[in-house]
């Protein structure tokens, strides 16, 4: 819940102290099947991936992989599954993003980040017909501008309005 109201950094850091490190958290990934998703701040032996990738690094194929795992109760157990997505299902950050082309009447399980040159969004849809995945990565962007249209979220939204409007409609 702090991840997607707050803070990442923030939520990061006592995410890593409850589940007993980075180096934790990155073996459970593993176990998970997810190789290239990995916690890089203050984990051992990491330093080298994190002064190319910073805090952590994932996939957009892996990002999706997990929200599907998480939605299909395959991560830790039924009952933490579902806390997850009932928070995933209350994102306060909906305007510029992807998310803002799915009807609110949709029931949409949503975390996006941002930093200046990176914009991201993983989802999965509830759509009547055919619930799909959806989860798009910039990085480098030279527009770094906080507002409406900055090319990255536009991108974003076109994407996920041409998939609302294939699959789920």
């Amino acid at each position: 819940m702090l991840m997607l109201t707050t803070s990442d950094n923030t939520a990061s850091l006592w995410l890593q102290s409850l589940a007993g490190g980075g180096s934790r958290i990155n073996e459970i990934m593993e176990m998970l099947g997810l190789k290239d998703t990995r916690v890089n701040s203050r984990t051992p032996g990491r330093e080298e991936y994190r002064s190319k990738y910073q805090w952590g690094q994932t996939t957009p194929k892996e990002m999706g992989t997990l929200f599907e795992k998480i939605y299909r109760n395959q991560v830790f157990s039924a009952t933490a599954c579902e806390r997850m997505m009932r928070c995933l299902g209350r994102n306060y950050w909906d305007e510029d993003e992807a998310i803002s082309q799915i009807p609110p009447t949709i029931e949409v399980f949503s975390k996006n980040g941002c930093v200046n040159a990176s914009r991201s969004e993983v989802m999965i849809v509830n759509a009547n017909k055919n619930p799909y995945v959806f989860c798009i990565f910039t990085k480098n962007n030279k527009d770094t501008r906080w507002t409406h249209d900055n090319e990255a979220w536009a991108l974003a939204r076109k994407i996920s309005k041409l998939l609302w409007e294939y699959w789920g409609n």
